[in-house]
């Protein structure tokens, strides 16, 4: 696997990190699933895009810790209903 630095000049990681530090949503809620969205089209278009092997591994870990936040945001707002 490449190292996690020549991965950064990367421009799906690059995409990766502004989608992260993007505000998309002030409900908490519509921000997990907007960014889960977001990720998973991310990863499509790294798998079509030819991105590197370490790259793709950055970008399907983030969608997985996206997927569980956006689970557990929909398990909360079930709950207090």
């Amino acid at each position: 696997m490449e190292s996690s630095t020549s991965s950064l000049s990367c421009p799906f990681i690059q995409r990766l990190v502004a989608a992260l530090a993007e505000d998309l949503s002030d409900s908490p809620r519509q921000q997990d699933e907007m960014l889960l969205k977001l990720l998973l089209a991310l990863e499509l278009e790294a798998e079509d895009g030819g991105a590197a092997e370490a790259s793709q591994i950055v970008i399907a870990r983030a969608l997985r810790l996206a997927g569980i936040a956006a689970c557990k945001s929909a398990s909360l707002a079930a709950a207090r209903r």
